[in-house]
């Protein structure tokens, strides 16, 4: 049997160790431990920090591992949390990316970074033809707009569940056509768009301007020109995701991440660039990078599901050397657990009839509504 005071003593130590361990533990995170659990800062610093352990040592190895770990974190945190990035995380991020390239590499590593120079030189050139291109042109949006103005939480779920549905006010459907004209002269742009029909009833007195419910766009050709101009290329770390076929076109996809927090809304993510003249195909957009996606997550929330979001553009349309918008789309829905979707919003946006032409020093004068036509004639009319 232990004395009391021996007993008392080794409670004291253990009381002492466990305080050890709480105080410790949380600012070091093992290899082993580190491969569990969703991504954080902390996390991301515990990478970072093993790697230049390991750099110190000459384990260029395993510290080019942890280093690609910690990039990975960070990247995962931008891409989920994108508004609550912190601004002490970019230093991080942009240290990590540095010392993990000035290790030597891979044969495999070095073919891959070399289509990705390749791709953002071409693409910078690209975009800068865009820019410095005199082009206007008229074209007709076709869109269509589901939108369910239901507010009621429990409405909501018990549509999930198949209940209640002639309860819910229905989705509103609306399809709406535009006249869209764009204007470039150097760097000023001007776009407008007249209102000529609303489900198919021609407009009396067409508007210039957007008749959609929710969800706005406006100067949707200059995309890709806020991914990879070479301004905003200084200002985004670029990867490549992998290489396909697009419409019949060999194409690399890559992402752009972004290395820097704006006080404006920027949108990234994915883009799908031709591998021959480097225009780009497609562009999906990160959801987190939406302007209301803070208010998405809260409703996903509330109706205990989760947000799903598609958001991408294509440039299906080519014109002396420039791919103009053929469609946008973007929907905003949520999933509950057992898999049941419930679409809020959904935009569906087609552009066809492009009508390119050259500005004179004529003024051309028009109604609002007639303008293709008129374009149209004078078309027919140079024919001849």
């Amino acid at each position: 049997m232990k004395k009391p005071g021996k007993q008392k003593g080794m409670q004291l130590v253990l009381i002492f160790g466990l305080i050890v361990c709480v105080l410790v533990l949380p600012g070091y995170i093992h290899p082993q431990d580190a491969d569990e659990g969703i991504p954080s800062g902390e996390r991301a610093a515990a990478y970072e920090r093993l790697a230049e352990d390991y750099r110190q040592e000459g384990n260029k190895t395993a510290a080019k591992v942890y280093y690609d770990k910690a990039i990975e974190e960070y990247e995962f945190l931008l891409k989920n949390f994108f508004y609550e990035w912190k601004d002490e995380y970019i230093p991080s991020l942009r240290r990590c990316i540095r010392q993990r390239d000035r290790f030597e590499k891979t044969a495999q590593e070095k073919a891959k970074q070399a289509l990705l120079d390749r791709l953002l030189e071409g693409g910078g050139k690209y975009c800068e033809k865009m820019k410095t291109s005199a082009f206007h042109f008229f074209c007709r949006e076709v869109v269509n707009e589901l939108v369910d103005y239901t507010t009621n939480i429990r409405k909501i779920k018990a549509v999930w569940s198949h209940q209640m549905e002639n309860k819910l006010i229905p989705p509103v459907k609306t399809k709406y056509l535009y006249e869209y004209q764009l204007l470039q002269e150097n760097d000023k742009v001007y776009e407008t768009r007249t209102l000529i029909r609303r489900n198919g009833v021609k407009i009396k007195n067409p508007r210039t301007q957007q008749q959609t419910q929710v969800h706005r766009f406006e100067k949707l050709i200059f995309g890709p020109f806020a991914l990879l101009s070479k301004f905003w290329q200084n200002h985004f770390f670029y990867k490549i995701l992998g290489e396909e076929k697009l419409w019949g076109e060999e194409v690399a996809v890559i992402e752009a991440i972004p290395l820097h927090v704006y006080k404006k809304n920027h949108l990234f993510g994915k883009i799908w660039i031709s591998k021959t003249d480097f225009t780009v195909l497609k562009i999906q957009w990160e959801p987190k990078s939406i302007s209301f996606s803070q208010q998405i997550e809260k409703k996903a929330r509330l109706l205990g599901g989760k947000p799903d979001i598609t958001f991408y553009g294509e440039f299906k349309t080519r014109k002396r050397g420039i791919r103009f918008p053929s469609r946008y789309f973007i929907e905003e829905a949520y999933v509950d657990k057992k898999g049941n979707k419930y679409i809020r919003l959904r935009q569906d946006i087609k552009m066809k009839d492009y009508i390119y032409y050259v500005v004179a020093s004529e003024v051309i004068q028009a109604a609002p509504g007639e303008l293709t036509d008129l374009i149209k004639k004078k078309e027919q009319a140079n024919e001849k």
